[in-house]
């Protein structure tokens, strides 16, 4: 199979859409999507950073973040 070519703004586009739709799910795709991010942290500039922790944290306060275990994956990204 033909590997994806995607630019890097594609690349950037298609994480932050697989980080929203995981935001506040209830499946194993929230620990994905924190081994992923935390994996590939210092590669994210300083605004994107606090990108994930602005939402995140709008997520867990607003009650939305998912399940007990759920929220305390996504505590390990406002930890970072």
């Amino acid at each position: 199979m033909k590997e994806l070519e995607l630019t890097g703004i594609e690349k950037k586009q298609v994480f932050t859409m697989a980080f929203r739709y995981a935001l506040g799910r209830k499946t194993y795709v929230v620990f994905d999507m924190v081994r992923i991010i935390t994996r590939n942290w210092s590669g994210f500039r300083d605004d994107e950073k606090e990108m994930f922790k602005k939402e995140i944290k709008a997520k867990i306060d607003s009650g939305g973040a998912g399940m007990q275990m759920d929220v305390e994956e996504w505590k390990k990204i406002l930890e970072l």
